[in-house]
Order: structure tokens, then C-alpha cells, then sequence
């Protein structure tokens, strides 16, 4: 959990650490700012070290988590009401969800989402921690919940795509990406999630798809990475998936003609790459016959 969420309430500081990690200047904080809200999160961070370098059975460690939580709580802003609450209870939820307080993680995430239930993080939060709570259903009832509530729908069906394929829910993966990209054919993020899970799935190893089953599915790939760029030309990302799909079909393609066409156009999806990246490399491919 720690590593996917961001310290907001340092970040006006330049530094936005892991729940785990003590940031460089905390040192100079806590002795020029003693009791500013940076100078907490630094001395929170310190007792949660100390809370998970003692062993389980330490009858001080619960102790180390409680300050930690106690100095968290002490950063949030008076003046914004229950918002200002916000920044603090969603590190609180992080804190918890990384030691394994899963209980006291959800029922924060849960406050956090009462006060800003707009906002895709939190929900994004909440799912996260539910299902490393093996509570996988719960996870998918808040992210199906969340579609419709959210400010940003794309971030939900992202976490609900990669939910199923943690669980290696593969039909439920598609079946959701391409639902979505059908009812809504001039969104970018619709046709780009389609190709991600695509070329996630086929990134490292193809070598044991049946052929025309990966033919189809690298076609596939194709058409929804040539549907985002109609809407975002210039986009990056999408066209180096698009330029991977189109090499990885020439690779298996038994026309030589259709292999050099198929070559040729990777090459001119390339070039239109302004960052000029390095090339991905192909996957382990099936033998050929």
C-alpha cells in the first residue's frame, strides 16, 4: 500500500515520502519548526521506524502506532473543516493498511470518503486495502460503486481492470475494457485500456498462445490503440503500444509480405514518437512450425 500513495500534506515541501520512509530534512524540521504540521509528520514517521522494527510480541510496539496516528492527526488544517481533516486520515489509512490494521484501514478510508467522496484516491484506497485484506468482493463493490460518483470514472475502471487481473479474472478483465470502449467510443482512456491490458498480458511471454488466438488478440490490441491515437495523436504511451502490437504480428506472421507491411508500418508508428524511446522489447514468441 505504501507504494502507490503520495504524503499531500509534505508536498508543498518538495518531498512526498512512503508511510515507511523519514524524509532527508526531517532532522533540520523538527529542530528549527517544532510544532508545525511538517515537524509532526516528521515525528510520526519516526515512531512508525520504531513501531515495525520491534518484534510482534513487544509490549511497547502498539504504543510506537498510536503516536504515530496521535502526530498524523495533529497536521490536519483547523480552517477547512472536515476536508482539512482529509489530508491526515488518508495517511492514517495508509499507515494502517501497510502494518497490516486492515480493520482500522478500512474504517478510515471510510471516514476519508464521507468527508471527499468525489475523489478517485480514496476509493482507490479503500479497494486497495480490502483486497489485501482478501476481501476481494468488497474491493469490486466499491470500485463498481465508484463509476458513476467519481470525478475521474477512468482511474475506477483502471483499479477494477487490474483487480481482476491480480486474481487472474482474465475474462472479467476484457469483458469490462471492452464494454467500456464500446459505450463510449470517443474516449481516450476507454480505447488505451483496452490496449494496456493487451500488451500486459502479452509483454513477457506469448510462446504457449495458440497462434491465431494471439493473432486475434494482437488485432484487437491494434484497432483500440489506433482508436485512441484518432483522439489523442500525440500520446506517447499508446503509441509505443501500438508500435510493439504491430511488431510482435509481424514476428508471427508466416507471409513475408505481410511481416514486411506490418514491419514497415511499426516503423512509421515510431517515428511518431517525440520522445524517441527505446524500442520494448518482444516477448518469447511461439516457435515456428
Amino acid at each position: 500500500m505504501g507504494t502507490v500513495l503520495l504524503l499531500l500534506a509534505l508536498a508543498q515541501a518538495g518531498q512526498a515520502p512512503k508511510p515507511s520512509e523519514l524524509p532527508p530534512w526531517c532532522g533540520e524540521v523538527m529542530k528549527t519548526e517544532r510544532d508545525t504540521p511538517a515537524a509532526f509528520m516528521c515525528r510520526a514517521l519516526i515512531e512508525l521506524q520504531r513501531y515495525k522494527r520491534l518484534p510482534p510480541d513487544d509490549p511497547s510496539r502498539n504504543s510506537h502506532l498510536d503516536a504515530a496516528v496521535a502526530l498524523v492527526r495533529r497536521t490536519a488544517d483547523p480552517n477547512r473543516g472536515p476536508l482539512g481533516e482529509v489530508s491526515a486520515l488518508w495517511f492514517i489509512a495508509a499507515m494502517y493498511s501497510e502494518v497490516g490494521r486492515f480493520d482500522d484501514a478500512v474504517t478510515t478510508w471510510r471516514t476519508v470518503i464521507a468527508a471527499d467522496p468525489d475523489n478517485p484516491e480514496w476509493r482507490r484506497g479503500l479497494a486497495l486495502t480490502l483486497d489485501h485484506a482478501d476481501k476481494r468482493d468488497e474491493a469490486e463493490r466499491v470500485l463498481r460503486e465508484a463509476i458513476p460518483i467519481v470525478q475521474h470514472p477512468e482511474s475506477m475502471y483502471s483499479e477494477l481492470l487490474e483487480l481482476y487481473v491480480r486474481h487472474n479474472e482474465h475474462a472479467k478483465a476484457i469483458e469490462l475494457a471492452t464494454r467500456w470502449e464500446t459505450s463510449e467510443p470517443d474516449n481516450f482512456d476507454a480505447h488505451r485500456l483496452v490496449a494496456w491490458y493487451y500488451w500486459d498480458q502479452f509483454k513477457d511471454d506469448v510462446s504457449r498462445i495458440p497462434t491465431e488466438e494471439l493473432r486475434r488478440g494482437l488485432m484487437t490490441a491494434s484497432a483500440a490503440a489506433e482508436r485512441a491515437l484518432q483522439i489523442q495523436p500525440r500520446d506517447t504511451s499508446v503509441i509505443r503500444f501500438l508500435e510493439w502490437f504491430l511488431r510482435v504480428r509481424a514476428a508471427i506472421a508466416s507471409d513475408p509480405q505481410e511481416r514486411d507491411a506490418l514491419n514497415r508500418r511499426a516503423r512509421e508508428v515510431a517515428d511518431r514518437d517525440e520522445d524517441h524511446s527505446t524500442p520494448r522489447p518482444l516477448p518469447k514468441l511461439p516457435a515456428r512450425k
